[in-house]
């Protein structure tokens, strides 16, 4: 399933929340990220180095959301 969808009422939401939930609460700007959509890339990743030695490192200066690092640092990116 994709993590950012519009339902019935074309209403897009991000995984199961809307986000015109989240901007009613919070306004603009704001960035919404997926951790399901972070996670399936970096599974999707690390299932193509397969049994090669590797480390999945993640950029902080790319950015630096702590819950971003937190879910990569999670499925063991350094």
């Amino acid at each position: 399933m994709n993590s950012f969808y519009y339902n019935r009422n074309r209403e897009m939401h991000c995984e199961n929340l809307s986000l015109k939930t989240i901007l009613d609460k919070v306004k603009t700007p704001i960035y919404v990220y997926s951790s399901s959509k972070i996670e399936e890339n970096y599974s999707s990743l690390a299932s193509q180095l397969g049994d090669l030695d590797h480390l999945i490192a993640y950029s902080v200066k790319a950015n630096s959301n702590i819950s971003v690092i937190k879910t990569l640092a999670n499925l063991g990116a350094g």
